[in-house]
Order: C-alpha cells, then sequence, then structure tokens
C-alpha cells in the first residue's frame, strides 16, 4: 500500500492529535490555576470542538468511507483545500481569542471554518456518487491483509445498523452545515455584539447535535466491529436516534421560549442518552483476542459510563452547557472512545506496529481517573479546586502519553526500517 493513499487522512488524524493536546494542556493549565481561566477558556473552546473533534472527524471520515465502501474523493487537492481551511480557521480564531486581534480576523477564520465544512460535504457526495457511477473503488493489500480493517467493509449482516449509523452522520453533518452558517450571518449582521461562542442555541446543536450526533453514529458502525457478538436490534436503535435528535433541536428552540419548556426537553435528552447508553453496556463482552483489543474494548466500555453519567446529570436537571456536562460529553465520552478506537485502528491504519499493552492500561487509567474526578469537582456546590486541579493534570498527561505512544512507535518503526 501506497502512504499516500491514506495521506490526507492521517494529516487530519495527527493535526487533531497535536490539537488535542494542546487544549488539553490548556484545560489542565485552567484546572491546576483556575485564575487563567477569563484568559484561556476561548482558547480551550475553540481548540477542543474544533481543533480536536471536528479535525478528528473529518479524518476518520475518510477513512472510513475508503475502507467501508471502497470509494474516495477523486480531485485530491481539493481534500488538502478542505484541509487548510479547517486548520487556519481555528488558528485565525485561536490568534482572536489570544489577542483580541479584531473582528476581520474572526470573520475570516469563522468563515474558513464554515467553507471547509461544505467542501467536506462536496468531498463526500463526489466520493460516492462519482465512485458508484465510475466504479472507482479503493483497494489495498492492507485491507485484505488485515482482520479488523477488512471487517470494515459493508456486511449483509450489519447493513442495517450501518444504515442507522449513516443517516446519523448525515443527520449531523447537516446541522452542522446549517448553525455554523447561521453563526456566520449572525455575526455579519451583528458586528458590535456577536458572541465568541454563537448564542446558547448554537451552541448546543455544535455540541450535542454535530459532535455529540456524529460520535453516536460513528459509534454504532464501529460498536459492531469492536463487538461482534453484540446482537443490536436495529428499529430501537433507529427509534433512539429519531428522538435523540429531536430532542437536541427542540432543547434548542426551547431555550428561547420558556425555561420550563427548555428543561423538560434537556430531561427528556438525558433519558435518551441513558437509553443509549443502557443499550450498548449491555451487549459489551470483553472478549478482545489480545491485551490491546481488551484495553479498547474495556474504552468502549469506560466511555458508555460517562455516557451515562452525562445523561443521569441532563435528568436531574443540569444545563447541557454545565461544564460537568460538556466535560462528560467531550472529555468522559468522545475522548475515551477515541482512545479505544485508536488503540485498535491506528495501528492498522498507520503499520505503527502493536503499542505496549502496559503504557496502553496506564495511559487509560489515568484519563478515567483524571475525568472523573474533574466532574466530581464540578458537580459540587462550590467547585473543588484541589479535585480540579489534580483531575486536569492527570487528564492533561494521558493526553500526553497517548501521543507518545504513537511517536514512540514511529520512532521504533522508522529506525527498524532504517536497519
Amino acid at each position: 500500500m501506497k502512504r499516500r493513499e491514506f495521506g490526507m487522512s492521517t494529516v487530519f488524524i495527527l493535526t487533531a492529535c497535536f490539537n488535542f493536546v494542546v487544549g488539553a494542556f490548556l484545560g489542565g493549565w485552567m484546572a491546576s490555576i483556575p485564575s487563567m481561566i477569563g484568559s484561556l477558556i476561548h482558547l480551550h473552546a475553540e481548540i477542543n470542538p474544533y481543533g480536536f473533534l471536528t479535525m478528528m472527524i473529518y479524518g476518520m471520515t475518510y477513512a472510513v468511507i475508503q475502507m467501508a465502501t471502497g470509494y474516495r474523493p477523486p480531485i485530491g487537492w481539493i481534500t488538502v483545500i478542505h484541509y487548510l481551511l479547517s486548520e487556519i480557521g481555528v488558528l485565525l480564531l485561536v490568534l482572536y481569542a489570544m489577542q483580541d486581534a479584531g473582528t476581520s480576523v474572526y470573520l475570516i477564520g469563522l468563515s474558513a471554518q464554515v467553507v471547509a465544512s461544505f467542501v467536506f460535504l462536496f468531498q463526500l457526495l463526489s466520493a460516492i456518487i462519482i465512485g458508484k457511477k465510475k466504479g472507482r473503488q479503493f483497494q489495498t493489500d492492507l485491507l485484505k491483509e488485515d482482520t479488523f480493517l477488512s471487517a470494515m467493509r459493508g456486511q449483509d449482516a450489519l447493513k442495517a445498523t450501518d444504515q442507522i449509523g449513516q443517516r446519523g452522520t448525515d443527520i449531523a453533518l447537516l446541522l452542522y452545515l446549517a448553525v455554523s452558517l447561521l453563526i456566520l450571518i449572525q455575526t455579519f449582521l451583528s458586528l458590535t455584539t456577536f458572541s465568541y461562542l454563537g448564542t446558547p442555541s448554537d451552541q448546543l446543536l455544535i455540541d450535542f447535535g454535530w459532535l455529540g450526533g456524529t460520535v453516536w453514529s460513528v459509534g454504532l458502525h464501529l460498536y459492531t466491529r469492536f463487538f461482534p457478538q453484540a446482537r443490536l436490534k436495529a428499529k430501537w436503535l433507529s427509534l433512539l436516534q429519531i428522538l435523540y435528535f429531536s430532542c437536541v433541536i427542540l432543547s434548542a428552540i426551547l431555550f428561547n421560549v420558556t425555561a420550563t419548556s427548555y428543561e423538560l426537553a434537556t430531561r427528556a435528552l438525558g433519558v435518551v442518552i441513558l437509553l443509549f447508553s443502557a443499550t450498548f453496556l449491555w451487549s459489551i463482552r470483553i472478549q478482545g483476542r489480545s491485551n490491546v483489543q481488551r484495553i479498547s474494548q474495556v474504552g468502549w466500555l469506560i466511555a458508555f459510563v460517562f455516557s451515562t453519567v452525562l445523561g443521569l446529570l441532563l435528568l436531574i436537571g443540569y444545563d447541557p452547557l454545565a461544564i460537568a456536562v460538556l466535560h462528560s460529553l467531550f472529555l468522559g465520552m468522545i475522548t475515551t472512545l477515541i482512545y479505544a478506537i485508536g488503540y485498535t485502528v491506528f495501528p492498522s491504519f498507520f503499520k505503527k506496529g502493536t503499542p505496549p499493552p502496559v503504557l496502553c492500561w496506564i495511559q487509560l487509567g489515568m484519563a478515567t481517573i483524571g475525568c472523573a474526578t474533574m466532574i466530581l469537582a464540578m458537580m459540587m456546590a462550590t467547585i473543588n479546586l484541589g479535585m480540579l486541579a489534580v483531575g486536569g493534570i492527570l487528564a492533561a498527561t494521558a493526553a500526553f502519553l497517548f501521543l507518545f505512544i504513537w511517536i514512540m512507535l514511529n520512532l521504533k518503526n522508522s529506525k527498524n526500517v532504517v536497519q
């Protein structure tokens, strides 16, 4: 296999990992020195959702489409433009947040992010439409040799759940396109009073609609590969997915109506998330054939425990934009899932060898304890700064260790090639 065939997917993923480490460092800094929150919060709020999660979604989507359907975007340089727009948008908005660089910098950065999302849609559609029309399929020896990646290809037994996952990613992306464009229009119409993060409704649709919705949907697609013995009911999952997106959209709308209706909608969202979590947790069996596979499966288990915490917090009345809720979603559920998926997929995808199990267990343990400690500190009537500092440092160290593991494997692999 030629490396360039997965080149831009690799670039997106590696950039997302780098941005994640930067965002984790800022999070650890704020947790250990709360006086820095006012100066760093907007940096953290830009880098984590857009520099890390959105870039990771872009990269993994390109890779998964190539592996699962055999199609890839026909015009490679447009993917390069997509990458540049995405990362330049993040950098400009970070510059704005750091130095209050002026409205023009903010508008250019926001515009780059919005255009990048439409370029992404164009690339996905062109890959599928042209691939089907001309029969262009992406074939590599890697897909034939690697058991896990070969399982990514469509299977009749998984067709129903794969279709539900695909529908979810489509809805999530459409929400992102609509909301990001709306934020841009709102910004142009109110240049002197715009909000850096958009309105609370915008944030809710981005955090739970785009990021949460995409992860739930991609998670469904991958879950059936990580746990092939699981027997998931397609009709039940389809109902939960419809209810999830309905509750997210309804919550965003009702935020501007009455506090009571908004609270009812967000509590209903909590119930749906609890049902989603219970469905996946009930089917998990730790049966990996190797240490790393077992670590990945434990990571899935931990991620859904955090999503259960997320659902409970919403059910008992926490606001979806409360920091304990957002950290349960981003750091607890989504980031742990990325760790779990990464330990199995990255070695196959990047051909870097198997990561050391001991380091993987240490990393996953630090990440779990750190995140749990932070959430507990944030749930207290007065945030426990000591617990927050300990949790933030552990979570940030776990992020650094995750990146270190792959850098170490890359150096080891390069040394073996030279020898």
